[in-house]
């Protein structure tokens, strides 16, 4: 039998009295037939379905023999507990706990596609994994929809370890050894993961025509509702000429909003005396009160607030770009201001540990967004709850404040577009039904034109590359966390995937200019000039990567030439050029983030993620020169420091790159 090639490695290892009756595996005991991994009290846990984050191993006890599900579940908790193969020379990351459980229901998936088709072939023996051989694996490999392929083939090389055998032997009291090795895994293959069916491929983008309808209507109904309160706006764009909110023009909308809220406010006073949560009737005295005093229903500006109220969603999403689960993380009083800059504070939660500080992270805001921001704090007022993206009843009744699911947030981003569609030219009405409260319900868009948080940060992203912003800039924006010095990892691929923009890039003539050429050589080539706090890495990078390369029997004009083939990893800055790392240590050694957070105001010099090559020559020329005439003038008297540091900093860079002129 062959034997894989020595390119994997066992990590971990299983505590020496492991017993079912005492280990625990997220927040249940080995022995229970769920396992549940959900925490109420973890705020990344928010975007997940509490089902998605629990195995239930009950449910595949009518396909799967029992010796079968407990050499699964200890195979599985050898993978949660750390036991894993990886490649030499990979860093070991820990597993979260949605990753965890989908790729335990994949592995648990396939074992019961195995099973099927060995029965379809006549072969009764199913009582345990180590009945199956390769062949079989190949088959049930065949026959399944894997999304992570990686995670299929590192646990069934775990299974292949003596380590794990030893462990399935222990519990099971049986004998245990597979019929296939480590080589028979590197050598399966696995069919592409095809999405299910309504579901949009990744990169697919909002036309420009709808993303420009979205934006001027729901910008507008965002300043309209505030200026009519005499709110002033933080963004002084003009979108449309005409007032596009539904309120009767002659009254003061600020008034009826306080004495909506005070409605609201006695409807909870009304449900805590209920001792329960329910539908209240409006009561004809409040109603015909309110529709004397502001010539509308109760009923009618509620709806046309949420409206508003959705537009203002959408804008957030569409200008930050973030995540479903990082938007959800936006909480009232998250808008900050700092280094001179707005930003929303929130929570990243791609890529990071469940336990792990929640509420360090930013997100730009622009003027419009932070307009949308205060039209969803105000609601707040009303509904108590603490998430900006939470469900519009009000939190009563010890009941915890959470956030919208995903689902309901795209369904609220669709009716949205039904709203605001009067001409259905992006919609059509598919279904008209009747609640059991005699409502209309106006349910359906255009399959084609169906909006999603996802989607709609895949507009984001294709929307920057249109506007020429470098991949560094959408990295950082998209919180896509990669590192330039590392030559060989060039463009970062979660990115090009965003906005079909791997496409894009390489039809664009303005990435196959001579400038791309010029700026290329001046920062790759293995004697070019490079200065600033990031040049001493980025140099020793280079210099292993070019000797990496010429091992392998290349010239410099081939390494050249392939890099040609790659979009720049880098964010011109001005001054210099970002290498896109989100985090440094400093002269302490402590992690801290760098000044830009995507807004492209650096310092190149003393920042450890840029580097200045020789071309920037003349743009430090003509920045010494603007300070030196400012100071000159005298205008600026208040900034003497400020602009002799910069002249300095100035000077010391050209002498740096081996310019001694003054002009």
């Amino acid at each position: 039998m062959k034997k894989a090639n020595s390119n994997y490695a066992l990590v971990g290892k299983v505590e020496a009295n492991f017993s079912i009756e005492s280990v625990t595996i997220g927040l249940s005991k080995f022995a229970d037939d769920t396992w549940d991994f959900f925490d109420p009290n973890l705020e990344r846990h928010n975007s997940e379905e509490g089902c998605k984050l629990r195995i239930e191993w009950t449910k595949f006890s009518n396909v799967l023999e029992p010796l079968v599900i407990l050499q699964l579940k200890v195979l599985t908790y050898c993978y949660y507990n750390g036991i894993t193969v990886r490649k030499i020379r990979t860093k070991r990351k820990s597993i979260k706990a949605y990753t965890f459980c989908q790729n335990c229901k994949n592995i648990i998936n396939l074992f019961i596609s195995v099973y099927k088709k060995r029965a379809d072939h006549g072969h009764n023996s199913n009582s345990s994994i180590a009945d199956v051989n390769a062949k079989d694996i190949q088959l049930g490999l065949n026959n399944y929809n894997f999304a992570n392929t990686n995670a299929i083939k590192e646990l069934l090389l775990l299974l292949c370890q003596p380590q794990v055998k030893e462990q399935i032997e222990k519990i099971t009291n049986k004998s245990f050894d597979t019929a296939w090795t480590e080589y028979d895994v590197q050598q399966f293959t696995i069919p592409a993961h095809k999405p299910k069916k309504g579901k949009y491929k990744d990169g697919t983008v909002i036309t420009e025509d709808l993303v420009t309808f979205l934006i001027t209507t729901s910008s507008s109904d965002v300043k309209s509702l505030l200026q009519r309160m005499k709110i002033n706006t933080f963004d002084e764009m003009k979108y449309v000429t005409t007032d596009t909110i539904n309120f009767p023009i002659e009254i003061d909308l600020l008034s009826a909003f306080n004495d909506y809220k005070d409605y609201r406010i006695f409807n909870l006073e009304q449900m805590k005396k209920r001792g329960r949560r329910d539908r209240l009737s409006i009561s004809s005295k409040i109603s015909k009160k309110f529709r004397a005093k502001y010539n509308i229903s109760i009923n009618k500006f509620k709806e046309e607030l949420e409206r508003i109220q959705l537009g203002a969603r959408y804008l957030v999403m569409q200008f930050t770009g973030a995540r479903y689960s990082e938007v959800i993380s936006f909480k009232n009083g998250c808008v900050n201001l700092k280094n001179g800059n707005y930003f929303i504070k929130g929570t990243l939660i791609k890529n990071v540990s469940d336990r792990a500080i929640t509420g360090t992270d930013y997100w730009i805001a622009i003027p419009i967004v932070r307009d949308a921001i205060r039209v969803l704090e105000m609601i707040t007022t009303y509904t108590l709850h603490d998430y900006l993206f939470a469900p519009n009843h009000a939190v009563v009744l010890n009941v915890k404040s959470r956030p919208l699911a995903n689902n309901a947030l795209n369904g609220m981003l669709n009716n949205y577009l039904c709203k605001i569609d009067l001409l259905r030219k992006y919609t059509r009405i598919k279904e008209i039904s009747k609640s059991k409260f005699g409502k209309r319900l106006i349910k359906s868009v255009k399959p084609e034109y169906q909006l999603s948080s996802h989607r709609i940060r895949h507009t984001l992203a294709n929307q920057f590359l249109k506007h020429r912003a470098n991949l560094v800039v959408i990295s950082y924006h998209f919180k896509h966390s990669y590192l330039a010095a590392k030559m060989y990892n060039i463009p970062n691929e979660t990115t090009l995937g965003y906005g079909n923009i791997a496409n894009e890039i390489f039809t664009s003539p303005v990435y196959n200019a001579e400038v791309k050429r010029e700026m290329t050589e001046s920062i790759y080539s293995p004697n070019a000039v490079i200065v600033g706090e990031g040049a001493q890495k980025f140099i020793k990078s280079r210099t292993e990567f070019f000797a990496g390369e010429i091992s392998k029997g290349k010239t410099e004009k081939e390494i050249m030439n392939n890099l040609l083939k790659r979009d720049l990893p880098f964010a011109d800055v001005g001054l210099g050029l970002c290498g896109g790392k989100n985090t440094f240590s400093n002269d302490e050694g402590v992690e801290v983030q760098p000044p830009c957070i995507g807004q492209l105001q650096c310092n190149p010099l003393r920042c450890k993620n840029a580097i200045i090559p020789e071309y920037k020559i003349e743009h430090w020329i003509a920045h010494r020169n603007m300070n030196q005439k400012m100071l000159d003038s005298g205008k600026f008297s208040h900034a003497t420091d400020y602009l002799k540091r910069q002249i300095n900093e100035a000077n010391q860079v050209l002498a740096m790159l081996g310019f001694n002129g003054n002009s």
